[in-house]
């Protein structure tokens, strides 16, 4: 029993050894990382939807209304071939793209983003 928990109290010793070693045990360094351990503030690095604060991202050109148009063409061929493009409209930083069926009937209300490109439901 002595030997039993000898080894137990040795194996703790030792996990915990090399926890404080490598970081907080069990999660490591990356997930430390994300809480801003290393000094980035509130896991400003993993935010999927943060701003690119790189200067040279503004400095390219914004999308213009041929390629929003080629943008979504291609996504309506994928989804439903029977439908087609409405009217489109310059609404700032995106393209307001109404999305009909064959009988000119209103389906959809789609967005695209002028910087990225990205699609988006409008209605």
């Amino acid at each position: 029993m002595k030997k039993r928990l000898g080894i137990i109290i040795l194996s703790s010793l030792f996990v915990a050894a090399m926890g404080l070693t490598y970081g907080l045990p069990f999660f490591g360094a990356g997930q430390a990382n994300a809480c801003g351990w290393n000094g980035s503030k509130g896991g400003e690095d993993y935010v999927p939807q943060r701003r690119n604060t790189d200067p040279s991202r503004s400095k390219t050109s914004l999308m213009t209304r041929e390629q929003a148009y080629d943008v979504v063409a291609k996504h309506i061929t994928k989804v439903n071939p029977s439908l087609k493009i409405g009217e489109m409209k310059d609404t700032g930083s995106f393209f307001e793209t109404e999305i009909v069926d064959k009988d000119n009937k209103f389906v959809e209300l789609l967005g695209v983003d002028k910087q990225s490109g990205r699609l988006m439901v409008l209605n």
